[in-house]
């Protein structure tokens, strides 16, 4: 059964029509093929207001994105797109686009303030996912996602099914064995009239100077519009405006029917007891000794850990503290995430109901514990790391990474004290791994790491400053630094304070020039954290040009690169 059945029989009231019992009498093969298997492929039939929805809002993003793409610009093109999808839908209820839209809604105000590439995979991410559950809102996560990544790939198909659409026609008639069906409207009808119309215009035109007056007008208008027309367009352009017609199409119309998601959707969230006489010894003693040898091996680790993290003993000759803080951070993410691999192979299937599943879940409970104190001991690392060498993105998302993996740990008990399927599992895991990424997405992370680091620099900590001058900075990360300009009149060694405030005041003088001359720009390229930047520097233009002219910017810049370890 083809998805707009499905639609047409739940509008209507009516049971809807199996395929089978679908005539196509007198139709060529090809006109057969289409009406049988285009609904799944094209999405058809198209009402007119989805061609023109897709239409407005591929305007919208060329307005919005083309010439100057930009957070305002990403937020007034993904609202609009969240609108057009339910206001289209029309069907709906508020609770099926609830979660989606919070999300878009984040994403949109974050994207005001300060805009990057992670937002607008989320965000367009969750508009799939919504443009999903409109139509499947009895579909989870997994379902959602694998739709989402269908819906894509159909996205030229769902485009092409708008432009069928003025060969295919939905039947207005309920007595009509077809949904719907093809338009015999032939060529004739439509060029004989306009043909003959055009030589009476013409003829008129001939014999009345004012109707001739008028058609010469009308033709040097039409002309002008092509000629302005084809100025604005590009085969660049083009190409973007297509893209864009196909994602809106494809959202419009998203994938509703898949075998993949119909099985997926069958399996229970709870393990169910195997049809087996005998438990199996070997599975069972293989299980019971993995997990005595893995717990006694991790605490062994964590002890041996621990004297180094939290009683500061001293490090073997020839080991560093930052190779030894470095070195483990990504490594011991890794054993987590092993170790929830190997619990869940554990308890897959027969062994959550051997008659010894009590005491194995209980030693599987003592290594999850121990794996706790690993990922502990894993965020103490990294924050041993930042304090020395201050923070980065890559940091950040390391925390957020290590927190995730204990989530997913903690999962795994749940699963296990439960018995929970392994489709629970992914379920639950790709929920919370969409969170996680959402939640890193909306994080003003320059902000954060620019206050931490001007921190770590007036404590007298130079290696802070790497993240300063080596990174690209967004305008939310300038404002911190303005009280470096300060670190004079609490440093004691004078020429690292000159060093600091000159390079900080060449960094701060450059971006203030950079702001002032991305004023004029397009609304769409807007940010609030460029507006409060440029206002906290325009502030104290002074002092800046005070510490250090603005011929000499780029020089004192330079010179505190060279010198960030002084």
């Amino acid at each position: 059964m083809t998805e707009f059945a499905e639609e047409r029989a739940d509008a209507a009231g009516m049971p809807p029509i199996p395929e089978e019992d679908v005539a196509f009498p007198d139709s060529p093969w090809w006109e057969e093929m289409l009406l049988t298997y285009g609904p799944g492929l094209f999405g058809l039939p198209v009402r007119i207001w989805d061609t023109a929805t897709i239409f407005l809002l591929a305007a919208l993003a060329d307005v919005c994105l083309y010439k100057a793409p930009g957070g305002t610009g990403v937020a007034c093109v993904l609202s609009a797109t969240v609108v057009g999808l339910i206001v289209v839908r029309r069907k709906c209820s508020a609770s099926q686009a609830l979660y989606p839209a919070i999300v878009v809604i984040l994403v949109g105000l974050m994207a005001v303030w300060r805009h990057w590439w992670l937002l607008e995979v989320v965000g367009w991410t969750s508009i799939l996912i919504l443009a999903v559950k409109l139509h499947r809102p009895e579909w989870q996560i997994l379902e959602a996602l694998w739709a989402a990544c269908s819906t894509i790939i159909r996205a030229p198909a769902r485009l092409f099914g708008h432009v069928l659409a003025a060969y295919v026609r939905s039947s207005e008639d309920e007595t009509e064995t077809a949904g719907w069906q093809t338009k015999r409207i032939p060529l004739r009808v439509v060029l004989i009239p306009a043909g003959v119309c055009i030589v009476f215009i013409l003829i008129f035109s001939a014999a009345n100077p004012v109707i001739g007056r008028l058609v010469a007008a009308l033709r040097d208008n039409v002309r002008m519009f092509f000629e302005c027309l084809g100025d604005l367009i590009s085969l660049n352009r083009a190409l973007i405006w297509l893209a864009w017609l196909a994602l809106f199409a494809a959202l419009i119309r998203p994938m509703t029917e898949s075998w993949l998601a119909k099985l997926v959707s069958k399996f229970s969230a709870t393990t169910t007891a195997p049809l087996q006489t005998a438990p199996d010894k070997g599975n069972y003693a293989a299980a019971f000794w993995t997990l005595i040898c893995v717990n006694i091996l991790f605490l062994a680790y964590n002890c041996t850990d621990s004297t180094y993290l939290y009683f500061k003993a001293d490090l073997p000759i020839g080991i560093n503290w930052t190779e030894y803080t470095y070195s483990g951070c990504g490594w011991l993410t890794m054993g987590l995430f092993v170790s929830t691999v190997v619990l869940g192979i554990i308890f897959a299937g027969a062994l959550n109901f051997h008659p010894g599943a009590r005491r194995l879940k209980v030693i599987s409970y003592v290594w999850a514990a121990q794996n706790m104190m690993l990922a502990i001991g894993a965020i103490r690392r990294l924050q041993m790391y930042i304090d020395y060498s201050g923070l980065t993105h890559l940091r950040i998302t390391g925390l957020y990474g290590s927190v995730l993996v204990g989530v997913g740990l903690a999962i795994m008990v749940r699963k296990v004290r439960a018995n929970r399927s392994f489709m629970w599992l992914a379920r639950k895991d790709i929920l919370a791994f969409c969170i996680a990424l959402t939640i890193l997405a909306v994080t003003p992370n320059d902000l954060l790491c620019a206050k931490y680091n001007v921190a770590k620099v007036m404590e007298g900590k130079s290696r802070a400053l790497r993240p300063i001058c080596l990174k690209s900075l967004s305008p939310e990360a300038l404002p911190p630094l303005i009280a470096l300009l300060d670190l004079q009149e609490t440093e004691t060694d004078e020429t690292r304070a000159i060093i600091v405030t000159r390079g900080i005041a060449g960094i701060l003088g450059q971006h203030l020039v950079n702001l002032e001359a991305d004023e004029a720009a397009g609304w769409s390229t807007w940010q609030g954290s460029g507006v409060w930047a440029l206002k906290h520097l325009r502030a104290v233009r002074k002092r800046i040009h005070d510490t250090a002219p603005p011929r000499e910017w780029e020089s004192a810049r330079q010179t505190l690169v060279d010198n960030m370890d002084i």
